[in-house]
């Protein structure tokens, strides 16, 4: 179903997900947006978004360092964004991430993070596994996780010359078969349940991801992230230890992989919460 707008400017600041936002600005266009692409780099300026009409801004960032300049131009303009400017900020560090989420989130269960690789250190001393990460947002996987250790020595050993400031530290919980990734449009979610299953003659590791239903409980704690956050296009990452979710990552404007209708949400929800009653 194709929602009518009243020709509202939408503007696009993105470096990852090309694809992705192809798709969603042909959407947008389709349904009587225009769109104009912003530079995701330092040489935004706020002088010249200032000229511009924008009626809403979509943020879709890497970690960088040059999104430091393109926060600090933004905050000069008078914009309204999919998702709020400082849940992409948060977003950008894990370590930012996971401790805005313990102070305000209370009843939404993360692994224990550990803020210095000393602080690691002494958890695996106690009988304790540690995952080390990249402290950034939607790198490539292979340079986001670093692994896991379970003894002092891996962990100095995994470090080496790395600048610990860099790094993300988070207690290991064990691993499980099957991890789940929730996307959530405004009050809507879609949860994907991932099963890893093992080829007995190959030993090559696959998976079968498919939709799943939702526990009221666990929706209810996906929605307080959003508001927390301020954030309302976003995904979460979980798995269940027990009968408790423990939520493992959150991610403002995830890819949506595996949601084909994800676009046309997106879509409906900009239509009807942004453009409406000349909001």
């Amino acid at each position: 179903m194709e929602t009518k707008s009243d020709a509202r400017c939408v503007a696009t600041i993105a470096n990852r997900d090309p694809e992705q936002m192809e798709q969603l600005k042909a959407v947008f266009a389709r349904c009587g947006a225009s769109i104009v692409e912003l530079p995701a780099d330092d040489s935004l300026r706020a002088a010249h978004l200032a000229k511009r009409r924008i009626d809403l801004v979509l943020l879709k960032l890497t970690t960088d360092r040059a999104n430091r300049r393109i926060f600090g131009e933004l905050q000069q303009a008078d914009f309204r964004y999919l998702n709020s400017l400082r849940s992409v900020k948060l977003c950008q560090s894990r370590r930012a991430t996971f401790a805005f989420a313990n102070r305000h989130l209370p009843d939404v269960r993360t692994p224990r993070m550990f803020v210095t690789p000393s602080e690691a250190s002494r958890a695996i001393a106690e009988g304790r596994s540690a995952w080390v990460r990249r402290d950034a947002h939607n790198i490539p996987l292979e340079e986001r996780v670093l692994g896991v250790v379970h003894t002092t020595r891996e962990l100095d050993e995994l470090i080496g010359d790395l600048e610990p400031r860099t790094l993300f530290f988070q207690e290991y919980l064990g691993r499980t078969n099957d991890t789940y990734k929730a996307y959530v449009v405004g009050s809507s979610v879609v949860m994907l349940r991932r099963t890893e299953l093992q080829d007995r003659l190959s030993q090559t590791p696959d998976a079968v991801v498919e939709r799943t239903t939702l526990r009221k409980d666990v929706e209810d704690a996906i929605l307080s992230i959003g508001r927390a956050f301020g954030m309302s296009v976003y995904g979460v990452d979980l798995f269940y230890r027990g009968d408790q979710a423990v939520f493992l990552d959150f991610n403002d404007f995830p890819s949506f992989r595996g949601i084909p209708e994800a676009s046309q949400r997106i879509w409906e929800f900009v239509a009807t919460t942004h453009f409406r009653g000349g909001g």
